[in-house]
């Protein structure tokens, strides 16, 4: 672990925390406007998992001459499709309604993204890990960077408006072309090419519930929303350019870096964490104060880190680890 890069791991913590307390903050109960509030704040996380798996996949092909990039792509592909369809496999058994089911079904809800919590997020890395080469080779030009940045915000704008169409309502978020922008930071951090930005800039973060606010009845996807495009671009920078973390209890070095490490491991288990402790623990359905209500969604959310760290441990053990995460 002291190989591991502090500043990294720090971002990887926390926005795995903000996964696990959007899909599981109720475990506990004690709902209140205040959580609704933090998980809108919390969707950065996905955002940053992007960059950060693209900066981790640009720093790869750095390393490799060109003869040696299509076969380090294809790898990436193999373990990312074998994570996925293992933990697919698992959801579809657990969660499927065998007594109403189609081929239709099986593949439109089971397996392409809305199977389970997080499914998605390996369907967008599928398509960019498809055009890949292309979107390196638009970066290098800054023409074709500034039609992208014109692109995305062209469609952004037409999500906002026109979310509840049915093609873009089936859609969500799912489409690459919503994700290109954060690929391209990713590459620029690998490259070393985008300069650091102020710890005031995080702040933006607060733009995403007021826009929440503003746009009240809105429906659409939470992650198509131009305060969260900024804040999390601008949080991924701060974090990997910016930040210089001295954190000295020995203790907490230990759990970012264990928590770090294990990130694929919580995403894809936490949902299955989830289901086995609802029918286990008991909710609090009383309507909850203020500090009760921020209390129990951080309490639920450090719980279901802790049974996922836990089965990473076993699975260590049984050297699973690296076959199904």
């Amino acid at each position: 672990m002291r190989d591991r890069n502090l500043n990294i791991d720090v971002l990887k913590s926390i926005s795995i925390f903000g996964v696990v307390f959007i899909h599981g903050g109720h475990l506990l109960g004690c709902e209140f406007d205040m959580t609704e509030i933090m998980r809108q704040l919390f969707r950065f996380a996905v955002p940053c998992f992007i960059i950060i798996w693209t900066m981790f996949l640009e720093k790869g092909l750095l390393n490799k001459n060109k003869t040696n990039e299509f076969s380090y792509l294809k790898k990436r592909f193999v373990n990312l499709f074998r994570v996925y369809f293992i933990w697919s496999i698992l959801y579809f058994i657990i969660l499927a309604d065998f007594s109403n089911l189609t081929l239709i079904k099986i593949v439109t809800t089971h397996f392409s993204g809305y199977g389970w919590a997080g499914q998605y997020f390996f369907v967008i890395l599928f398509q960019l890990l498809f055009i890949y080469p292309l979107i390196r080779y638009l970066y290098t030009h800054k023409v074709f960077r500034l039609i992208i940045l014109g692109l995305s915000i062209f469609l952004y704008l037409l999500y906002a408006v026109y979310y509840d169409l049915p093609i873009l309502s089936k859609l969500g978020d799912r489409p690459f072309v919503f994700w290109i922008l954060y690929a391209f930071i990713g590459i620029g951090l690998a490259r070393d090419s985008i300069k650091p930005v102020n710890v005031i800039w995080v702040l933006l973060l607060f733009l995403v519930p007021i826009e929440f606010y503003i746009k009240g009845s809105y429906a659409g996807s939470p992650y198509i929303l131009f305060s969260l495009l900024l804040s999390s671009l601008l949080i991924s920078i701060y974090f990997t350019k910016s930040a210089t973390f001295e954190i000295r209890p020995t203790f907490l070095q230990k759990v970012i870096a264990v928590v770090g490490k294990n990130t694929m491991t919580i995403f894809v288990a936490n949902p299955l964490a989830i289901l086995l402790s609802d029918k286990i623990i008991r909710h609090n359905d009383l309507n909850c104060s203020l500090i009760p209500s921020i209390v129990y969604p951080f309490l639920s959310t450090t719980i279901i880190i802790i049974i996922c760290l836990t089965l990473a441990y076993f699975l260590r053990l049984t050297r699973l680890t690296k076959i199904i995460t």
